[in-house]
């Protein structure tokens, strides 16, 4: 199961999916699609937003039910999260970055970066945790804290892409790493 951790700074906790002044919860819903579905059914995955403004994580895992992959119906559910209702699949908590980051140090952690290795010399495996921001670059701070634990860093290309093009690489990348280790 690949996990991905996008740190984002451009959404808080107030979630009104027709309003951009709360942030980018449009990315949020396109990176779950990406993270989460396949053509017939979801993946293993899990996908974790940290979400700065408030210090909390947003996580969504193949538990979900009645979600779409469409972002519509996406936003609809963060949208009751946010108000309290609940779904096995989403979660809402209260949480620091250092103590989701601790959940995975048993992992294979990995930031998506243009500076890091490529991608395909690494071929990180299906359980690898990938760290990745949202439309905007993460922080000096959290950098220096990736850095402090000695969290690889991978490049899927030169070019900056999509927090959810991003995302649909590795899972594309890890589903032929996959194939060619059977």
């Amino acid at each position: 199961m690949a996990t991905f951790i996008v740190y984002c700074q451009s959404a808080g906790l107030n979630v009104e999916p027709n309003n951009p002044s709360h942030g980018r919860f449009d990315l949020i819903a396109r990176c779950v699609s990406s993270a989460l579905w396949l053509d017939k059914g979801l993946r293993e995955n899990a996908i974790h937003f940290y979400l700065a403004k408030s210090r909390s994580a947003l996580s969504f895992s193949r538990k979900i039910r009645q979600v779409s992959p469409d972002e519509r119906s996406i936003l609809m559910w963060v949208e009751k999260i946010f108000s309290g209702r609940s779904n096995p699949g989403i979660a809402l908590e209260g949480i620091s970055f250092d103590e989701l980051l601790k959940r995975f140090e048993r992992e294979k952690v990995y930031l998506l970066d243009t500076k890091g290795k490529d991608f395909f010399g690494e071929k990180p495996s299906k359980d690898s945790v990938f760290i990745l921001s949202d439309n905007l670059p993460l922080p000096p701070g959290i950098l220096q804290k990736l850095k402090s634990l000695k969290i690889k860093t991978l490049s899927i290309g030169p070019k900056s892409y999509l927090s959810s093009h991003a995302i649909s690489f590795a899972n594309i990348a890890l589903d032929r790493f996959e194939n060619l280790r059977l």
